[in-house]
């Protein structure tokens, strides 16, 4: 996993620190770190910030290793040395593995593009995302 230098780092920070209160606040389940790993069907484990509902945290228990499928929201911070055609194949693959929304924070010209099923939207810093859980 690249390190995503300063400014990555304080995006990153801030996402997680926002969807913890946000998750925790509201009932709504478990947010993991980025050692987490999630093991979706068709690879290896991932790391990436994200919450998963707590009915799952429950199916599922406290396990050994990697959180045994895909998160229920997925932010992703594109590192400095990271390019953007790297990443434009991720949000496909989560969206495949089940999960709702996929959002891609990109620190270099301060966006981020939330993806779904249905849609892709990209954002400014002065933007709002509403989004359920």
């Amino acid at each position: 996993m690249p390190l995503v230098g300063h400014t990555g780092g304080f995006y990153e920070l801030n996402i997680r620190a926002g969807l913890r209160a946000f998750v925790k606040a509201n009932g709504l389940g478990r947010s993991y770190s980025l050692n987490t790993g999630f093991l979706l069907e068709k690879r290896g484990p991932d790391y990436v910030l994200a919450p998963v509902r707590q009915e799952r945290v429950e199916e599922v228990g406290d396990t050994r290793g990697c959180f045994p499928g895909a998160p229920d929201f997925v932010a992703e911070v594109i590192s400095p040395s990271g390019r953007l055609a790297d990443v434009e194949e991720k949000p496909a693959e989560w969206l495949a593995a089940g999960v709702p929304m996929v959002v891609v924070v990109n620190p270099r010209d301060r966006t981020m593009s939330a993806y779904t099923t249905d849609s892709v939207v990209t954002l400014s810093e002065d933007d709002t995302l509403d989004a359920a859980m």
